[in-house]
């Protein structure tokens, strides 16, 4: 397993002049990692709660994974032991 979430920082100025570092993340085709073994490559995205799912599908739609690629969205419940994972 791979992350493959790239943080970048940007140094800009605020409104005083002063400069200011901003940290943006960016996911690499959607994906927050990437799973592989001999049989199959599956790339992931976790969300926490339920009602981020569409988003992570949404994102993963924007781009062209061959066929034989999962993609999954892992959702983590506060509270809950297990996460609810979900093939997109």
């Amino acid at each position: 397993m791979e992350y493959v979430e790239r943080i970048y920082r940007v140094i800009t100025k605020d409104k005083t002049g002063k400069k200011k570092e901003i940290f943006i993340k960016k996911d690499l085709w959607g994906a927050d990692g990437i799973a592989m073994n001999e049989n199959e490559i599956i790339f992931w995205n976790a969300k926490t709660g339920k009602k981020h799912l569409s988003e992570g599908a949404k994102e993963f739609e924007k781009y062209s994974f061959p066929i034989f690629v999962k993609k999954w969205i892992i959702s983590w419940i506060p509270g809950q032991k297990e996460p609810i994972v979900r093939e997109v």
